[in-house]
């Protein structure tokens, strides 16, 4: 052996030798393995671009967004080594780039672009696609990206492709820089190793090794086992691990000869089952097939025998067909039942026939169940057996049974193989049925083949609706058009057919007018109809069948109904799940829910807001955390028995905030129950019902009580009064109700403003206290009307309080920098003279207080009989007031306006006259101030300004010269409607222009909500129409804000003009009316002139215009037309 000694001396320089070619390998496998992790970097890093740059782009592409494009794409110029990025259209033309130059550019004019063939193949397969250029230094990567719908388009088509250029030279450039120093490094060690490898050859492996080649050798010799080398080092532990070597493969190389037995065998088992599909597909009748099979099974398995046999329905017993290698004396008088009682019909064929599952019997001489037939099988050498059974369309007929000549032969993986030939067996028996079928129905089915041919219309058509359904971002209106639009082509005769989806009201129809014959299906929600799919035909030609639809386009139908029908109820679930998680996030109640323990799992928003507590901070405590200790446990107690034994409890609790606070709660808790009927959590719904509380005393306090003054209201002042009446009649005393009214107070309230009529109310109230006893009660019954009851007092007592509350409200009352008097009228009514309940003496009250006003105010009044009449007579001609204007009984007279100057007749003013059938004309002074209280003000002024205009339009179209009409608009009637629509209204139903329409308002109106009237006089004078104020001087407007408001004419009241001749003070008041409306730019009319001399004077004056009966009375349209035609004739 003393060859192994050079060893020593070659092998540390072999080893030093061949690290130089090792050390090249493994250089050029390192730089391998750079460049394929750089590759692999590359790539991945291209991956993640291309699938975070397809999500932007799509979202931004679908919304038009190309700005939010550009910057998506934009956003990857950061990435290392990235070269450009770019979106290419459907036809390879740039869209966006990283690089601003390479913009509407093709991909042939792109640095280092991608091949077509490759952006055609990422397009193909909708995948990205990657490859590097031939010199390897530059990556191409391709996306493939849906653009946006062209107008026109149903389904996205147009598929772009982003494209990746990344520099893998630089890259590669360091990994070789890197690769160099590390061979380097490691020539240097590995000349280091050789020469310590040297050293231990030297002195400890070699004649350890010699030692071991010999035990090798003995081994090899075959005469035993390997001996083992002693010793405790690894020379030792080497020998040991061969001997161990040696007796696994001597192990492993029985096992291999069992595993290529197994192999072989099952090679010939698979051999036999391919033999069985070819004998399937080549054989023309069952009696063929058998016999085959059998004949397969025993020459290509090696099996002893195989037997065939099918039942007999009439005697349920098991008739053998065909066998191969059975002996005859096995099959002679073979009596197989299927009696499970009987011992016959205990084996392996009757079992597996029975349950349908193939049985096995691998120890068949030893196996109780087989004692019928052990005799025979010992005979044949039958060892084992197997039955598989056959089915014909579904049912089992019969069985086939394979016999082998050795125990345990039928392992797993035979028995997977030979059940998969009884399926083909049995697929064979169902395909000579069929066979047979087909020959008996030829004429049939040929009769039906374009039945058939329709079928894959329509289940292309159940596809594509199938699809479209399993489109999310569909919603349900395109979903339904889209199925509409699929289900024609699936008909008979798609050039003619239509189709319609109706779904809960609303209807998608596909191309095409739906008429004519249909069917329908209907759209069923848990037994209610929601919903229709309907399709026909228009109107068939001669040429299409009489039974125009198939069964199966009705089936088709209900199909498509039913699947509708499926994704409607589930997209409102998802949208009811949806609307439920924001209603637990978002509800305004306190919502817990808590394990069946009661132990918290979670609360929502509104929870954490109130109570403070972090959801982190009560989840998994008991609900007893927030408990308040203010309820007594016995409330608990309770509180549970009712979830318990209802599964629900509703009531008031108090609760405490994370503060300590407590807090009341209106809460419900409710059990709920899993499939098993057991709690599996607690829902607790509750609502801080803190101001509610709060609340509730306001409301309680609110209900007998004026806010504002904090006098009993109308309720508790009629339960007051009433006691007050009830104790006067128990003690046959009198008593008095005093009925109070502000005089003039609403005009304060318009023009200072609610704040300081309030302040006003509250000062008036404290004044009434003083002015009455503690027995007293006064109440405030709504606006400026106070009501006092009086309790054991008479007459002259009760006027002695009137006097004295009348005398206390009318000193002067300073508020909001403004001092103002105010007075009241009181109307009183006695108990019992003038009413014995509340209700009369209330009514009488206010009568009597409105005769107060009429007298002039600031006074107190007595209910007389009279003043009843005098109602009564207000109410019959309110009541006659309403019937007047549907019954025509208004009418229009008209008073001429004369211009000074010229004296010409410029303009007529529109008065309103009644005359009643009983009343006869009535006066409008009498029932004007009926209308406006009532509010019919406004109907009778809408009918007044549409008669006015239609009668001035009706003139000039008779030739008389064009003229100005004047009409009143009371305040009542401005407050009551919208008067710019109203005006509108009227000149656009007359055709009358607007320049000849003048409206004429109320002095006081310019001081009620001023900005509000400052806007509708503004839009009325935009219209062309001119306004007026009518009895100027008369009211309480500010002289500095008159010149805000866009008029055109102010009128003298009447009031100035009647003593103009005689009065020096109206005089004045004429002269600085007109004065005021020349520097105004006003016109100036004076009305009520009735004679030569106060025509004078207001023609010295200055004054503009004039009307009275001077000139004319109010006439009806006709005498006015016939009266101006007679004037123009005068000249």
């Amino acid at each position: 052996m003393n060859w192994l000694y050079p060893l020593r001396r070659i092998l540390p320089l072999a080893l030093l030798v061949s690290s130089l070619p090792l050390l090249v390998v493994i250089h050029l496998l390192e730089l391998r393995q750079a460049d394929q992790d750089i590759r692999h970097q590359l790539s991945q890093r291209a991956a993640h671009s291309g699938s975070q740059m397809s999500v932007l782009l799509r979202d931004a592409l679908s919304a038009d967004d190309w700005e939010a494009a550009r910057r998506a794409l934009q956003s990857v110029v950061t990435q290392p080594n990235l070269r450009w990025a770019a979106l290419l259209d459907e036809s390879d033309t740039v869209l966006l780039s990283t690089d601003y130059r390479l913009r509407q550019r093709q991909l042939a004019d792109l640095p280092d672009a991608p091949g077509k063939a490759m952006l055609d193949a990422a397009r193909a397969t909708l995948a990205g696609q990657s490859a590097y250029t031939a010199d390897g230094t530059v990556l191409r990567a391709v996306y493939p990206l849906r653009l946006p719908l062209l107008p026109g388009e149903l389904r996205a088509n147009r598929i772009g492709v982003l494209v990746f250029s990344y520099d893998h030279g630089a890259l590669y450039a360091d990994a070789r820089h890197e690769a160099v120093q590390h061979a380097a490094a490691t020539f240097a060690g590995a000349a280091l190793i050789a020469g310590m490898f040297w050293l231990y050859l030297h002195f400890f492996l070699v004649r350890r090794i010699e030692h071991l080649t010999g035990a090798l050798e003995h081994w090899r010799s075959g005469e035993g086992e390997l001996p083992q080398i002693g010793g405790r080092d690894e020379i030792a532990r080497l020998s040991h691990h061969f001997s161990r070597l040696t007796r696994s493969l001597t192990e492993r190389n029985r096992e291999l000869q069992q595993a290529e037995l197994r192999s072989r065998r099952l090679s010939a088992f698979y051999a036999t089952l391919s033999h069985t599909n070819t004998a399937i597909v080549r054989s023309a009748t069952l009696a063929e097939l058998l016999p085959r099979i059998c004949a397969i099974a025993v020459e290509n398995s090696g099996l002893k025998g195989a037997w065939i046999g099918f039942v007999d329905p009439a005697t349920q017993l098991i008739r053998p067909l065909a066998d191969n290698g059975m002996p005859a004396a096995y099959l002679a008088d073979l009596h197989i039942s299927l009696d499970p009682s009987v011992p016959q019909g205990q084996g392996p064929t009757a079992t597996a026939i029975r349950q349908g599952d193939h049985y096995l019997c691998n120890d068949f001489l030893n196996n109780p169940q087989t004692v019928a037939w052990h005799e025979r099988a010992r005979a044949a050498g039958f060892l084992a057996s197997a039955a598989f059974p056959l089915r014909q369309q579904g049912q089992v007929v019969g069985a086939l049974n394979l016999y082998a000549g050795e125990k345990n032969l039928f392992s797993d993986d035979l028995v997977r193989l030979l059940d998969e030939m009884a399926l083909d067996i049995s697929f064979a028996l169902d395909n000579f049925l069929r066979e047979e079928q087909r020959r008996q129905a030829e004429e049939t089915l040929a009769r039906r083949s374009h039945e058939l041919r329709e079928r894959v219309k329509e289940l292309r058509c159940l596809l594509d609706a199938s699809e479209v359904m399993a489109r999310h971002e569909l919603t349900e209106d395109e979903m339904l058009r889209h199925i509409a639009a699929h289900i024609p082509p699936a008909l008979q005769y798609p050039d003619m057919a239509w189709a319609r989806i109706e779904l809960e009201g609303s209807e998608y129809t596909s191309v095409g007018d739906p008429s004519g014959t249909s069917i329908s299906a209907p759209i069923m929600q848990q037994d209610r109809r929601i919903g229709t799919v309907e399709a026909g035909y228009r109107t068939p030609s001669t040429s299409v069948r009489t039974d125009i639809f198939l069964p199966e386009e009705q089936t088709l139908l209900a199909m498509l109904a039913d699947q509708i029908g499926h994704v409607h109820a589930r997209r409102q679930a998802d949208e009811q799940l949806r609307m439920a998680a924001l209603v637990f996030d978002n509800s305004r109640e306190l919502i817990v829910i808590t394990d069946a323990d009661a132990h918290i799992v979670s609360v929502n928003r509104a929870f954490t807001k109130v109570t403070g507590y972090g959801a982190d901070e009560v989840i998994g405590q008991h609900i007893r955390a927030i408990k308040s200790g203010r309820q007594e446990q016995p409330f608990y107690e309770e509180l549970w028995r009712s979830v318990t034994e209802t599964g629900y409890w509703q009531g008031e609790l108090w609760n405490r905030r994370k503060s300590g606070e407590l807090y009341p709660a209106l809460a419900s808790i409710s059990a709920v129950h899993d499939a098993q009927g057991k709690v599996s959590c607690y829902i607790s719904v509750s609502t801080d019902i803190t101001e509610y509380k709060q609340a509730e005393d306001r409301i309680r306090y609110l209900a007998y009580y004026d806010p504002l003054t904090e006098l009993p209201n109308r309720t508790l002042l009629r339960d007051r009064a009433e006691q007050a009446l009830n104790q006067a009649e128990r003690a046959r005393a009198e008593a008095a109700l005093l009925f109070l009214d502000l005089d003039h107070f609403k005009t304060i309230n318009d023009s200072l403003g609610h704040l300081s009529g309030d302040a006003l109310l509250q000062e008036v109230t404290q004044r009434i206290h003083a002015a009455l006893r503690h027995t007293d009660t006064v109440g405030r019954l709504g606006g400026d009307e106070f009501l006092i009851v009086l309790s054991g007092s008479n007459a002259a007592s009760a006027a002695l309080v009137a006097h004295n509350l009348i005398s206390r409200i009318s000193q002067p009352i300073v508020t909001g920098g403004h001092t103002l008097t105010v007075t009241a009228s009181i109307g009183i009514a006695l108990y019992p003279t003038d009413g014995r309940d509340f209700d009369e003496l209330h009514k009488n009250a206010d009568i009597a207080m409105y005769k107060a006003k009429e007298l002039g105010r600031n006074r107190y009044h007595f209910f007389t009989p009279e003043l009843n009449n005098a109602a009564m007579e207000r109410l019959t001609l309110e009541n006659a007031l309403r019937r007047a204007l549907d019954n025509d009984q208004f009418t229009l007279h008209y008073q001429p306006q004369i211009d000074l100057a010229s004296g010409q007749v410029i303009g007529v003013e529109a008065l309103l006259r009644w005359t009643h059938p009983q009343l006869g004309a009535v006066s409008p002074a009498r029932f004007i101030p009926v209308a406006e209280e009532s509010g019919l003000i406004g109907r009778i002024g809408d009918w007044v300004l549409h008669e006015a205009c239609r009668q001035n339009k009706a003139w000039q179209d008779e030739g008389l010269p064009p003229m100005v009409v004047a009409v009143n608009v009371s305040a009542r009637q401005f407050s009551l409607g919208d008067i710019r629509t109203l005006v509108q209204q009227a000149l656009d139903g007359s055709g009358l222009e607007a320049g000849y329409l003048e409206v004429e308002i109320t002095e006081s109106l310019l001081a009620q909500d001023m900005e509000n009237t400052l806007a509708v006089l503004n839009h009325i004078r935009t219209l062309g129409v001119q306004i007026a104020v009518d009895d100027f001087g008369t009211g309480y407007s500010s002289l500095a804000y008159l010149k805000r408001f866009p008029l055109h004419k102010l009128k003298l009241d009447q009031s100035f003009v009647r003593d103009l001749v005689q009065d020096a003070d109206d005089r004045a008041i004429a002269s600085g009316v007109v004065n005021l409306g020349h520097s105004l730019g006003l016109v100036v009319i004076a009305e009520g002139v009735e004679s030569e001399a106060q025509f004078d004077i207001l023609r010295r004056l200055g004054c503009d215009e004039v009307q009275g009966y001077l000139f004319s009375r109010p006439l009806p349209a006709a005498d006015l037309a016939a009266w101006l035609r007679r004037r123009s004739t005068r000249g």
